[in-house]
């Protein structure tokens, strides 16, 4: 792998888990007082929804498409 892809890599790592703790923020609110009428999933399944299913499905759909471009070889990416 060259820079390029290392730099990619890292910074579609940093775009998933951001964006889910982001979004986590945006919806519960870490300081926001919460009214009788507010429902809100669970924060529970949410966490591992977004920050833990999403992420490693992603990350197994393009492992397989980086495998695929590689010709069926593994590398240290594909190990890593």
């Amino acid at each position: 792998m060259n820079i390029f892809e290392y730099i990619c890599w890292g910074l579609a790592y940093a775009i998933q888990y951001g964006w889910g703790l982001a979004n986590l923020y945006l919806t519960y609110g870490f300081f926001r007082k919460k009214t009788a009428t507010d429902v809100y999933p669970s924060p529970g399944i949410y966490v591992v929804i977004n920050l833990i299913v999403i992420p490693f499905i992603t990350s197994g759909v393009f492992t397989v498409l980086k495998w695929i471009d590689n010709k069926g070889k593994l590398d240290r990416f594909l190990i890593g």
